[in-house]
Parts: structure tokens; C-alpha cells; sequence
């Protein structure tokens, strides 16, 4: 039994052990008491060093001399209550000096559940598996456009930026929007364009061919506007220009572009002058490659 001295400052004194918590857990203790034939409790936090839990208790109200003293822990969110047991005060004519309610200073040892976290992973679409040419490839796609679209896809899955690569796949399987040449080019490599790999293929080229337009308007400063427009096996030539072409200045347009005339065609070539004095300049090469 608890006994308490109704005019003195007191001190409730014991051990408590936690477990489970992990490093630095934050535990709460505190002193209950709860006198009989009331509905009253009266709460007194306390505070644990180095594993001592210490409980200041002052002076004691008039509340009922008698009753239940509970020791409650909040541990990480729990609540226990290791400890209880009946309490007195006595009289303020009682004189008892240096009082220490827990002589013995009982262990008190507190397991704390571990809670299971549950961790919710993104569903990511995978790209990283070997391909499979008759799942995404026409039966006539060429190896060397299935090479290009590997390596596409190799590129892609390669960017070392995790955050932005999944955010980039993310757009180009959900939000991307192919022009129509990309669709052209596609049409003649894939069974469904819709497929994720078709996607991020066609997205590629598309990249791919817009930096060989900016590369060619700069070394070609003449050219207004100019196009490569593929037609199966065939290559379809436009460029519009500020002075007239010749067919020797059309053939070294298309090696420039990665065509060489040697190794892929030329011929079609036709001129027409447009009203406001520029020059529409139309070939065609075989392509072995798309």
C-alpha cells in the first residue's frame, strides 16, 4: 500500500524497463488515483531518466483518503498499465520525513508490439525484359530497325535520374501524343502502337529526328523548312529553299542527313518555284534501314 502524507511534497519512485521501442523511444508516465466510491481521478505525469521513473506528487486535495493507485505508460502511442495498488493519506498531524513511497524501487519491464508497416509500391511498368520480336514487331520488320529500337529502350531505361526516368515513362506511356510521321514510321515496325515499348520507341525517334532537323537548318541556312517523310521501304525528300537546288545540292542534303546516295538512292527529284520566290525541292531514296 501507497501512503501518502497530506502536506508534503512526495515522490512516487521505480524502475521501468521498455522494450520494443526502438532507439529513444518517448515514454509518458504518470500516477493515477482513483478513491474509492467516487468517479474522480486525479493525474500526476511524471517523467523517466536513465530508466527511473519519477513521479512528483504535492500536496493532496481533499479527495477520499482511500482507494486505487494505478501506474500508467504511454509508450510509441500504447497505452500500459504495469502497476497498481491500494493507497492511504494520512493526516496532516502526521509528521513522516523524507518519504519515498517505493522503498524498494520495484522493475517494472514494458514490451512494446512492434507495429507492421505496410508499404504500398508503386506499380512500375517494366521495360528492362528481353525482347521478344514477335510479340511487338511486325514479321518483316528488318534487324536493323529492331537494333534501333533496342536501342532506344536501352537508352531510356539507363537514365540514371530514377525520379525523372519514371516520371518520363509515365508521360510518354500516359500523356504522349505522336506526330504523324512518328505514327508512319511506327506503323511499318509494330502490331499495336499502343504497347509501351512502341510508345517509348516512337518517342525516341521523334526526339531523335527533331535534333536532325535543328542540325540541318543550321548547316543548311538556305533551307525554310524541310521534311523526311518514310514510305515503307522508301524515303520521301522535301526542302524548301531560298535559292534553287540542284540534284548534286539535293544528294549531299540527304548524305548530310545520314542518307548517302550511295549506299540508299536518289531519284524523283523534282523543282517547283513557289509564289513568294522560294523552292520546293521533292526525292526519293530507298531506305535499308526503316
Amino acid at each position: 500500500m501507497l501512503v501518502f502524507n497530506k502536506i508534503k511534497n512526495q515522490s512516487f519512485v521505480c524502475k521501468i524497463e521498455v522494450k520494443g521501442a526502438g532507439t529513444n523511444p518517448t515514454v509518458i508516465p504518470r500516477l493515477i488515483l482513483s478513491p474509492l466510491n467516487t468517479n474522480i481521478s486525479l493525474f500526476f505525469e511524471g517523467k523517466i531518466d536513465d530508466g527511473q521513473c519519477t513521479v512528483v506528487i504535492p500536496y493532496i486535495a481533499d479527495i477520499g483518503h482511500k482507494g486505487k493507485a494505478i501506474l500508467e505508460v504511454i509508450a510509441e502511442s500504447t497505452v500500459f498499465k504495469p502497476w497498481t495498488d491500494d493507497y492511504e493519506i494520512i493526516s496532516e498531524n502526521v509528521v513522516v520525513e523524507g518519504v519515498r513511497l517505493v522503498e524498494t524501487k520495484p522493475k517494472i519491464s514494458i514490451s512494446v508490439p512492434k507495429k507492421e508497416k505496410i508499404v504500398n509500391k508503386p506499380i512500375k511498368k517494366q521495360i528492362t525484359e528481353k525482347f521478344k520480336y514477335p510479340e511487338i514487331f511486325k514479321k518483316n520488320c528488318k534487324s536493323s530497325t529492331k537494333k534501333l529500337v533496342t536501342e532506344f529502350i536501352k537508352k531510356t531505361k539507363n537514365i540514371s535520374d530514377v525520379k525523372n526516368r519514371n516520371k518520363l515513362l509515365e508521360y510518354i506511356i500516359k500523356s504522349y501524343k505522336p506526330k504523324i510521321k512518328t505514327i508512319i514510321w511506327a506503323k511499318d515496325i509494330f502490331n499495336n502502337l499502343d504497347e509501351s515499348k512502341a510508345k517509348i520507341a516512337m518517342y525516341c525517334y521523334q526526339i531523335k529526328e527533331q535534333r536532325i532537323h535543328e542540325d540541318m537548318k543550321s548547316k543548311y541556312p538556305e533551307v525554310e523548312e524541310w521534311d523526311r517523310i518514310p514510305r515503307g521501304s522508301k524515303q520521301i525528300f522535301k526542302a524548301v529553299t531560298k535559292k534553287r537546288w540542284d540534284e548534286k545540292k539535293a544528294q549531299q542534303f540527304q548524305s548530310a542527313t545520314g542518307y548517302n546516295p550511295a549506299g540508299y538512292g536518289f531519284y524523283d527529284f523534282k523543282i517547283i518555284k513557289n509564289i513568294d520566290g522560294t523552292f520546293t525541292n521533292t526525292w526519293t531514296c530507298s531506305s535499308s534501314s526503316d
